[in-house]
Protein backbone atom coordinates (compact mmCIF):
# COMPACT_ATOMS: atom_id res chain seq x y z
CA UNK A 1 0.00 0.00 0.00
CA UNK A 2 1.37 3.39 -1.44
CA UNK A 3 -0.34 6.51 0.33
CA UNK A 4 -0.01 9.78 -0.72
CA UNK A 5 -0.36 12.27 2.19
CA UNK A 6 -0.87 16.08 1.33
CA UNK A 7 -1.34 19.00 4.02
CA UNK A 8 -4.66 20.62 4.04
CA UNK A 9 -5.58 24.04 5.92
CA UNK A 10 -6.42 22.53 9.62
CA UNK A 11 -10.16 22.94 10.53
CA UNK A 12 -10.28 25.17 13.38
CA UNK A 13 -7.36 25.78 14.27
CA UNK A 14 -4.82 29.13 14.16
CA UNK A 15 -4.29 30.64 10.63
CA UNK A 16 -1.54 29.39 8.89
CA UNK A 17 -1.74 25.90 10.38
CA UNK A 18 -2.15 22.42 8.41
CA UNK A 19 -2.82 18.50 8.74
CA UNK A 20 -1.79 15.63 6.88
CA UNK A 21 -4.51 14.11 4.47
CA UNK A 22 -4.95 11.16 2.41
CA UNK A 23 -4.87 12.25 -1.03
CA UNK A 24 -4.79 8.98 -2.73
CA UNK A 25 -3.20 5.25 -2.23
CA UNK A 26 -2.28 1.96 -4.31
CA UNK A 27 -3.13 -1.33 -3.44
CA UNK A 28 -0.37 -3.02 -4.57
CA UNK A 29 -1.31 -6.33 -5.78
CA UNK A 30 1.84 -8.70 -6.40
CA UNK A 31 1.54 -12.33 -6.75
CA UNK A 32 4.62 -13.94 -6.81
CA UNK A 33 4.41 -17.79 -7.56
CA UNK A 34 6.82 -19.97 -8.12
CA UNK A 35 4.99 -21.22 -11.24
CA UNK A 36 5.56 -17.73 -13.73
CA UNK A 37 2.61 -18.75 -15.58
CA UNK A 38 0.21 -17.95 -12.63
CA UNK A 39 1.81 -14.89 -11.99
CA UNK A 40 -0.13 -11.79 -12.34
CA UNK A 41 0.97 -7.92 -12.65
CA UNK A 42 4.54 -7.41 -11.64
CA UNK A 43 5.20 -4.36 -9.41
CA UNK A 44 5.81 -2.17 -12.99
CA UNK A 45 2.16 -2.52 -13.08
CA UNK A 46 1.78 -0.48 -10.02
CA UNK A 47 5.03 1.43 -9.88
CA UNK A 48 6.69 2.78 -13.09
CA UNK A 49 10.01 4.69 -13.64
CA UNK A 50 10.12 7.54 -15.50
CA UNK A 51 12.54 6.79 -18.34
CA UNK A 52 14.55 9.91 -18.75
CA UNK A 53 14.77 10.33 -14.63
CA UNK A 54 15.97 8.13 -12.09
CA UNK A 55 14.27 10.49 -9.68
CA UNK A 56 10.41 10.35 -10.92
CA UNK A 57 7.88 7.39 -10.69
CA UNK A 58 3.90 6.87 -12.22
CA UNK A 59 1.84 5.60 -9.55
CA UNK A 60 -1.22 3.99 -10.42
CA UNK A 61 -3.94 4.68 -8.04
CA UNK A 62 -7.64 3.40 -8.56
CA UNK A 63 -10.94 4.14 -7.11
CA UNK A 64 -12.06 1.25 -4.62
CA UNK A 65 -15.71 1.82 -5.32
CA UNK A 66 -15.48 2.50 -8.97
CA UNK A 67 -13.03 1.09 -9.94
CA UNK A 68 -11.56 3.45 -12.20
CA UNK A 69 -7.84 3.84 -12.18
CA UNK A 70 -5.35 7.02 -13.27
CA UNK A 71 -1.58 7.65 -12.64
CA UNK A 72 0.07 10.22 -10.60
CA UNK A 73 3.54 11.34 -11.02
CA UNK A 74 5.84 11.62 -8.27
CA UNK A 75 9.15 13.24 -7.59
CA UNK A 76 11.57 13.27 -5.66
CA UNK A 77 14.50 16.10 -4.57
CA UNK A 78 17.11 14.11 -3.34
CA UNK A 79 18.40 10.99 -5.94
CA UNK A 80 19.11 9.08 -2.55
CA UNK A 81 15.28 9.33 -2.09
CA UNK A 82 14.25 8.07 -5.14
CA UNK A 83 16.73 5.31 -4.56
CA UNK A 84 15.58 4.46 -0.87
CA UNK A 85 12.17 4.60 -2.31
CA UNK A 86 13.09 2.00 -5.74
CA UNK A 87 14.74 -0.25 -3.14
CA UNK A 88 12.27 -0.62 -0.64
CA UNK A 89 9.98 -1.60 -3.75
CA UNK A 90 12.58 -4.34 -4.26
CA UNK A 91 12.74 -5.12 -0.97
CA UNK A 92 8.66 -5.76 -0.65
CA UNK A 93 8.30 -7.79 -3.70
CA UNK A 94 12.01 -10.09 -2.65
CA UNK A 95 10.12 -10.51 1.08
CA UNK A 96 6.64 -11.71 -0.99
CA UNK A 97 8.82 -14.49 -2.85
CA UNK A 98 10.83 -15.84 0.13
CA UNK A 99 7.38 -15.62 2.11
CA UNK A 100 5.97 -17.95 -0.94
CA UNK A 101 9.23 -19.93 -0.75
CA UNK A 102 9.29 -20.74 2.66
CA UNK A 103 5.62 -21.82 2.60
CA UNK A 104 5.87 -23.88 -0.54
CA UNK A 105 9.08 -25.47 1.45
CA UNK A 106 6.81 -25.89 4.10
CA UNK A 107 4.17 -27.86 2.63
CA UNK A 108 6.28 -30.04 0.69
CA UNK A 109 8.09 -31.13 4.41
CA UNK A 110 4.53 -31.80 5.73
CA UNK A 111 3.51 -33.84 2.62
CA UNK A 112 6.78 -35.46 2.57
CA UNK A 113 6.84 -36.32 6.21
CA UNK A 114 3.17 -36.81 6.89
CA UNK A 115 3.90 -40.39 7.30
CA UNK A 116 5.74 -39.89 10.17
CA UNK A 117 4.71 -40.57 13.60
CA UNK A 118 5.39 -37.56 16.68
CA UNK A 119 8.78 -39.95 17.60
CA UNK A 120 10.11 -39.99 13.93
CA UNK A 121 9.32 -43.46 13.66
CA UNK A 122 7.69 -44.92 10.03
CA UNK A 123 4.54 -45.88 10.90
CA UNK A 124 2.84 -49.05 9.26
CA UNK A 125 -0.65 -48.89 8.55
CA UNK A 126 -1.50 -52.39 8.90
CA UNK A 127 -3.81 -52.45 12.18
CA UNK A 128 -6.69 -55.14 11.90
CA UNK A 129 -10.21 -55.13 11.86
Amino acid sequence: LIQLMTDRPKVGGPPGSTEQHLFAQCHIQLDVSIDSSKRTKPMEFWVEKVTDSSRYFVIRISDAQTGREAFIGIGFRERTDATNFKMSLQEYENSLRNEQKAHASHLAYEKEHQHLDTTGYQTNDTSEA
